[in-house]
């Protein structure tokens, strides 16, 4: 729907500003006559994206088609971020039914991208997949292809990300869908037993990394105290490091008709076994460590449907009036509530999705139209919740802490971002805890977020206010919990509470939670690049790290510099790359939100390689970057030294 903007009394910057504005509050989106921008064209994407979520079809099919038309007029017939773009339409045009312009569109998408890097390069991954869900939906004579493109794209994803990556699950899981639609169970469950399988080798595999890391530390440690005599020289060609095994591989053969298609050469990283941790987990898991503990854990059948992970939590939401249980509205609140819930995970979750029912949001409200029935087996639900007083708060928190195992005495603090209701944010977080498998005290901390896209404006001085009381919630834990080793993590807009909460020259009167807490994540930071380094140079007492996440594909945002008058953010790599700043560590996260047309927003919580990076860090505490990690490279620039996945 277009805005007529032409009153003579706006200037044509003031126009501009507004049409950005108007798209991201209320949804209208105005289309240049001239060739759009390269940030016109991603705030479109995201307005897609918004629209396919909301199960608005037509208004994502009638988007989508001016965003190809734009695309193709202002990025080139042969942008590969064009063929993201025709990849997408064609799965919403075949889910409406268009199943010839569908088909039309995914092979455009696969000749774009397969001229960009070869029939068998990464980059025709996407189009591959959208052209199988096309044909999928047009009955069993287009299944066939449909099969083989996914086994193309299989050995794809395989060699160029190695077997067991999310990349190979994802299709696996899309090839375990299709045999299901054919009838061929048995396949389809052998198929997700593979993928399940493969997900908890790299679990293991992580884990004992991880140990080994931690050891080979500590060790150097004491080496360096005890100030033991020098040892020779080995000789030259000596060996001086043990290699590590690479992980078992998954990619038995599929049985399929025809020649199979040749693999390019598996990534080096991938084959040692520095992967991320796979997408996909449809099997049963074993029980969790600690906190996520399995329910009817007592009865010896039959097996567990679901887990449980605890939260515990903070947050100067107002609490709900006449609510059927403790729940928590938009409104700011003069104090801090503190509380615990404790939310399931269904056995069947797919690392790293939150499985919520389908639902409508009433725009402009926190109202939800549910159109399926909330279910602890498919589902993230919320089994219990309650408002604590604080001494029965720090009880419960001690007594989880003295059952950690894995993550011995530790605290993981998640600060949300934007668009998030209470109940969103404490499923994100207790997403963020089982599938780290963290089994320390993992914390909540919520701000009154109103949860629409239309309140990103009245949202911003709400997180900043916020600060106050987020402060004397990270007080609380670092000064009464017990916790021996704290992690906070902010996302987005939840950036601007945390730093304004260890901003030395904000609220003076309370004590400075800072110097007892180990690492500071800011992930995706929605603040513009100037306030940021001013807010930054008072967070250098954080006493083990302070790492920040950067993304250039991050369109939401690409959609916040344009709402804000084309500013910058701390989160985003363009125009003039990563952030640099003193006494931090910036990593550019582009390599590892490769999702094509998607928000590429939530990668601290979604992207197997950022999870693995935060997994590392919580085990090992090491700094840079590139000391806990291979998936991690140091980039020189004149700004300084940054860091970016492999």
């Amino acid at each position: 729907m277009a805005t007529d903007q032409s009153d003579a009394g706006f200037s044509r910057r003031a126009a501009a500003w507004l049409a950005a504005l108007i798209f991201l509050l209320v949804g209208a989106l105005a289309v240049p006559t001239a060739s759009p921008a390269a940030d016109t064209i991603e705030a479109m994407a995201f307005k897609v994206e918004a629209l396919a979520k909301a199960h608005k079809l037509d208004a994502a099919i009638a988007l989508g088609r001016k965003l190809v038309a734009a695309a193709r007029k202002s990025l080139g017939k042969t942008d590969p971020r064009l063929a993201a773009y025709l990849a997408e339409l064609a799965v919403l045009e075949a889910q409406r039914g268009h199943l010839v312009d569908g088909e039309k569109l995914a092979r455009e998408a696969i000749a774009i991208s397969s001229g960009v890097a070869g029939p068998d390069g990464p980059e025709v991954l996407e189009s591959l997949k959208a052209l199988a869900a096309v044909l999928a939906s047009g009955g069993d004579t287009k299944r066939d292809e449909a099969e083989a493109l996914l086994a193309r794209a299989l050995a794809i994803a395989e060699g160029a990300f190695g077997p067991g990556s999310p990349e190979a699950a994802d299709v696996q899981e899309r090839l375990a869908a299709l045999f299901e639609s054919q009838g061929r169970t048995a396949e389809a469950q052998q198929l997700r037993q593979r993928i399940a399988d493969a997900n908890e080798a790299r679990l293991e595999a992580e884990r004992l990394r991880a140990e080994v890391e931690v050891k080979a530390s500590a060790d150097k440690s004491a080496q360096v105290t005890a100030q033991p005599p020098a040892q020779p020289v080995p000789e030259p060609g000596a060996s001086q490091s043990t290699a590590e095994p690479p992980p078992p591989s998954i990619s038995q053969p599929l049985r399929r008709k025809g020649k199979a298609p040749s693999r390019p050469s598996a990534s080096p990283n991938l084959q040692s076994g520095e992967g991320p941790i796979l997408r996909a987990a449809p099997a049963p898991r074993p029980a969790p460590p600690g906190g996520m503990a399995t329910e009817a854990a007592r009865a010896p059948q039959p097996a567990p449907e679901y887990h449980v992970v605890d939260i515990f939590f903070g947050t100067n939401r107002q609490p709900a009036d006449g609510a059927v249980r403790v729940s928590f509205t938009s409104s700011e609140a003069d104090g801090l509530t503190l509380g615990a819930a404790r939310v399931t995970v269904p056995v069947t979750h797919q690392v790293p999705q939150v499985e919520r029912p389908w639902a409508l949001r009433v725009p402009g409200t926190e109202l939800q139209i549910t159109l399926e029935v909330e279910d602890p087996t498919r589902h993230f639900t919320i089994k219990s919740i309650e408002a604590l007083p604080e001494d029965a708060f720090l009880a419960r928190v001690k007594d989880r802490l003295s059952e950690s195992q894995a993550y011995k005495d530790q605290a993981l603090v998640f600060v949300h971002g934007f668009y998030n209701t209470f109940d969103d944010a404490l499923y994100r977080t207790a997403q963020i805890t089982y599938d780290m498998q963290f089994d320390g005290a993992a914390f909540m901390f919520s701000w009154p977020s109103a949860g629409t896209l239309e309140a990103y404006r009245s949202d911003q001085p709400k997180a900043k206010a916020a600060g106050t009381q987020l402060r004397a919630f990270l007080d609380l834990v670092a000064r009464k919990s017990g916790a021996k080793r704290i992690t906070v993590i902010a996302h987005s807009m939840g950036n601007l509470p945390l730093m304004e909460a260890l901003d030395g020259s904000f609220a003076p009167e309370h004590p400075l939670p800072d110097a007892m807490i180990d690492d500071v994540v800011l992930a995706a930071p929605d603040i513009s690049r100037s306030d940021f380094a001013k807010l930054a140079e008072h967070m250098a007492r954080v006493r083990g790290g302070i790492t920040l996440y950067a993304a250039s594909n991050d369109l939401a945002l690409a959609a916040s510099r344009t709402v804000n008058g084309g500013e910058g953010r701390a989160g985003d790599t363009r125009p003039d790359g990563p952030l640099v700043v003193p006494h931090m560590d910036t990593i550019d996260a582009t390599g590892a939100s490769m999702q094509m047309f998607r928000l590429n927003h939530y990668y601290v919580a979604e992207s197997s390689a950022v999870l693995c990076d935060l997994e590392r860090l919580l085990r090992t505490g090491l700094h840079p970057p590139d000391a806990r990690t291979r998936l991690l490279t140091p980039v020189e620039e004149a700004a300084g030294r940054y860091y970016q996945f492999r």
